[in-house]
């Protein structure tokens, strides 16, 4: 009887951890089509089980590549087996040298605002640690420069204990400086970890936004079996018939005929009765070890799902819901709720208004879930445990330290983005992805105020104006130390009593352009300094001169704002009101909606709601991504233009205002 080729689906794999490394086979090699098989011929009466534990290996393997022999060998037969795929260490091990964090550093380029307890805290280990890494470091760190920081031993630092006993055998967080050339499948091949635990690790990063000079946080040796779809060369029996050549051979199974001739090397020509092996090639979905594999081949695996997997991992979901959700201690139980309570009450109301501001402009539904902690921890745990919470995009959270915690952890463990609007004290941001800082924190409002103050008065004098008592070092400190390392050209007058025009001019020289600086936002100093401005400003009509404020100021526009003017006076600051026209619109729809008007204070809590609301629907209406957030959004109070700290950290409203009160009695909000 003349067997025919069987080209019908096989159940050829069992799928195990090992798949895909199998040991090296001690057989001859023969080369077809340009590649490199073993084969072995079948003996008399040999049997596929017992040829499979002869070669050390399986018989769904034999079968896999020469898919006749599941109806039996015939004699002499030929079976084929891919080298490149039987010359793998049996072990499972990487064939490369196992990467760990010994002895290694990364490099740090030092981005505006960093300052060395941040990234001490990023990188998890201690700044003395650092500073021991960069000997010629004052610790005064300067944006644009690099520095070495030094892997953390178990993933702690050397003054922290770990809180378990580190098993030799689990993988070891480090951290990994991208070098030009690298993509996500590159390091993941050459550290052998996965796509997923990559972009798991590093929410800041995917496929296109890779860039070299950042840093990202990698679990060596974490890689695991993965489907992948191969190219596999299969060896089919034919038994010739009369009249078969090669020619019409080939011509029967869609094959070139030096294919065929290859596959059988020494036969001249068919004969009938013989065995001609016939080489098919197919693509399959198999199980390998990724080390297995090439940075080619994973990413064309990874190609046609990688924005799935980023979407899920980052809880993008594209529907047409945006879901929020306002965990706030309203103690709406309470009969006569406390002033901060009233003030989140008025947020929530701006929030509604923002909502029905905004909602024209979307086609999305907007749902928001409102619930009272009662400013009580066990409340605030008691509604992280209703199921419909995981279902939200974004939560506002509390400002009380242990609840803003909570409700942080809660974001970080099922995906959801939480915005911190009320603390600046909370530095969760820092190592949780999920955290939206909504006031920018005080280093990086140095640094973009000092760009800024570089840039405007270059060539200018700077004199500061230092209140002995009163002195604010948060902020005015690190601004001083910039100002001098500049080479700005200094001079400091210390105020006890009222300045006088007099002793002012003696300190400005003909021809010389001068910025004032106090030390501090008191209003006590503005008073003391506010009257010989002036005058200097009129009458030293030889020099020119402005004054550079604090926030502070903000909240003395009562009795200052055209003194202000007439001297030319800028101010920086988190968040800032006009009470121009787009305000009054709103205090006008707060008033008739709340039938109350909004409270005067710094922040307006109304107005913080409202530009919040505004802000996330109008991003979320476009993308569901935060990552690209380049342009700024421009709310009545605050502005908004978020950017990820590290590839592991979170967000910060990385947003400036700088208001210039001008002698043209304009004030204007240069935002940054």
């Amino acid at each position: 009887m003349i067997r025919k080729i069987r080209l019908l689906a096989i159940a050829l794999l069992v799928i195990t951890g090992n798949l895909g490394a199998w040991s090296q086979l001690s057989l001859p090699i023969k080369e077809v089509n340009g590649n490199r098989y073993y084969f072995y011929q079948v003996k008399k009466k040999e049997t596929i089980h017992g040829v499979a534990k002869q070669l050390g290996i399986t018989t769904e393997e034999i079968l896999k590549y020469n898919p006749s022999v599941a109806d039996g060998f015939v004699n002499k037969q030929l079976l084929f087996f891919p080298v490149s795929e039987f010359s793998k260490d049996k072990t499972g091990a990487p064939q490369a040298t196992l990467l760990t964090s010994t002895g290694e550093t990364v490099v740090h380029t030092v981005q505006k605002g960093e300052t060395l307890y941040g990234i001490s805290k990023n990188y998890g280990v201690s700044e003395a640690e650092i500073l021991a890494a960069n000997p010629s470091s004052d610790g005064a760190l300067r944006a644009g420069e690099t520095i070495y920081i030094p892997q953390p031993r178990n993933g702690k630092s050397e003054n922290e204990t770990p809180l378990r006993v580190s098993q030799p055998e689990q993988p070891e967080l480090i951290f990994h400086t991208i070098v030009r050339g690298e993509s996500l499948y590159s390091v993941a091949k050459k550290y052998n970890t996965t796509i997923e635990g990559l972009l798991s690790l590093n929410p800041g990063v995917s496929p296109e936004h890779f860039l070299a000079g950042d840093v990202i946080k990698v679990m060596p040796n974490s890689s695991r079996p993965i489907m992948v779809e191969k190219d596999v060369t299969k060896f089919y029996t034919h038994e010739v018939k009369k009249g078969d050549t090669f020619n019409s051979i080939a011509q029967l199974y869609g094959i070139s005929v030096a294919t065929l001739q290859a596959a059988n090397p020494g036969m001249e020509q068919p004969k009938k009765g013989k065995i001609v092996y016939v080489p098919k090639n197919s693509t399959e979905t198999v199980y390998v070890e990724q080390k297995n594999i090439s940075e080619k081949e994973l990413e064309q695996t990874y190609a046609s799902k990688i924005d799935t997997i980023y979407n899920g991992i980052n809880n993008i979901k594209p529907n047409g819901e945006i879901n929020l959700g306002i965990i706030l201690p309203f103690q709406l139980h309470k009969q006569v709720p406390p002033k901060q309570a009233l003030l989140y009450s008025e947020f929530y109301r701006g929030f509604l208004l923002g909502i029905d501001s905004v909602r024209r402009v979307t086609d999305k539904k907007i749902k928001l879930s409102v619930y009272d902690t009662e400013h009580n921890l066990n409340k605030t745990d008691s509604i992280l445990e209703l199921p419909e919470l995981k279902q939200l995009d974004f939560i506002i959270a509390p400002g009380e330290p242990k609840q803003l915690a909570r409700v942080n952890e809660f974001g970080k463990k099922n995906g959801i983005n939480i915005l911190n609007c009320f603390t600046l004290k909370n530095e969760d941001y820092l190592e949780n992805p999920r955290v939206f800082q909504l006031n920018i924190p005080s280093s990086y409002l140095v640094g973009n105020v000092a760009e800024w103050f570089d840039k405007q008065f270059s060539g200018y004098s700077v004199i500061f104006l230092d209140d002995p008592e009163v002195q604010d070092d948060d902020i005015f400190g690190e601004l001083e130390r910039h100002i001098n390392d500049v080479g700005f050209k200094t001079n400091k007058l210390t105020i006890i009593h009222e300045l006088t025009f007099a002793n002012l001019s003696k300190y400005m020289d003909p021809g010389i352009k001068y910025v004032f600086v106090p030390t501090s936002g008191s209003k006590s100093l503005l008073g003391k300094v506010i009257k010989a401005l002036k005058k200097a400003k009129t009458d030293r009509f030889d020099c020119d001169l402005v004054l550079f404020g604090h926030p502070e100021y903000s909240l003395y526009l009562r009795d200052y704002q055209e003194d202000m003017m007439e001297i030319d006076t800028y101010i920086y600051a988190r968040f800032f009101n006009s009470r121009g026209y787009r305000y009054r619109e709103i205090e006008r729809r707060y008033n008739n909606m709340f039938n109350e008007s909004m409270l005067y204070t710094a922040p307006t809590m109304g107005l913080l709601g409202f530009d919040v609301a505004h802000y996330i629907i109008s991003k979320m209406s476009k993308s569901a991504s935060f990552e690209e957030d380049t342009e700024q959004f421009d709310g009545i109070q605050t502005n908004f233009k978020f950017q990820r700290i590290s590839n592991w950290g979170g967000f910060i409203n990385n947003s400036v205002d700088i208001i210039h009160f001008a002698p043209d009695k304009t004030i204007l909000d240069i935002a940054r």
